[in-house]
């Protein structure tokens, strides 16, 4: 596969993680297989394809989803203080803030090895706590990782203000979702960056990007499913 093809399926991991942190904090609910598969990437250390990282393609098919969205500047949200008669759809900027975020807690942590190292040494243990548990998204699975985030990542730049209601945001599980996802969305920013991609990417080659998430979405996904 083209270099083209990892980093699409990258960003569509990351966008998959994004997406799960908003939904969580405006509705405190969020797809369980699309969270799940964005949180057990952090515990793949090495494996021969980058599909493979997330079980395959189809797992992102939310992402590749909303990395299409993003591209067409088609992210719009129904906003019910609006009054009836009128637009009640309004763009959802927190997506690109959580974007530009965690783009820059991946350039910064990029350029700290030993704190990648101790990233990677705690989510060892972490996968053996998910084993002991049988699951990877257990309440006590998710409040390590999100430790590992608070600890490790958040630090190295400036706090992402993350948008929602106060009640979910409030809510001890679903905070330890959203630093988890956000973990997961650094992890698949490094990844996108690993194999070639660039920020600058987005803007300039956004149609190539565009075209590649579509025949994945539109054609080699609907082959897996046959």
């Amino acid at each position: 596969m083209s270099n083209l093809h990892d980093q699409t399926i990258a960003l569509a991991a990351f966008y998959q993680a994004i997406q799960a942190v908003d939904e969580l904090a405006r509705t405190g609910n969020a797809p369980q297989h699309d969270m799940q598969t964005c949180i057990e990437s952090l515990f793949i250390f090495d494996t021969p394809t980058t599909e493979a990282i997330y079980g395959g393609i189809v797992a992102l098919k939310s992402g590749f989803n909303g990395l299409i969205k993003q591209l067409n500047g088609d992210t719009y949200l129904d906003d019910p203080s609006e009054p009836v008669g009128k637009s009640r759809q309004k763009m959802n900027i927190y997506l690109a803030q959580y974007v530009i975020g965690v783009m820059h807690l991946q350039k910064k942590l990029s350029k700290q090895p030993a704190i990648l190292d101790s990233i990677t040494t705690r989510l060892e243990v972490a996968k053996r706590q998910a084993e002991l548990f049988s699951s990877t998204t257990h309440e006590n699975v998710l409040a390590n990782i999100a430790d590992i985030y608070s600890e490790n990542v958040s630090p190295l730049a400036a706090k992402i203000m993350i948008q929602g209601e106060q009640n979910h945001l409030a809510n001890t599980l679903t905070v330890n979702k959203i630093r988890s996802l956000l973990l997961a969305a650094v992890r698949a920013a490094i990844l996108w960056n690993q194999l070639g991609g660039r920020r600058w990417h987005i803007l300039f080659k956004r149609k190539k990007i565009l075209q590649m998430a579509n025949t994945i979405l539109n054609e080699e996904i609907p082959k897996k499913l046959n």
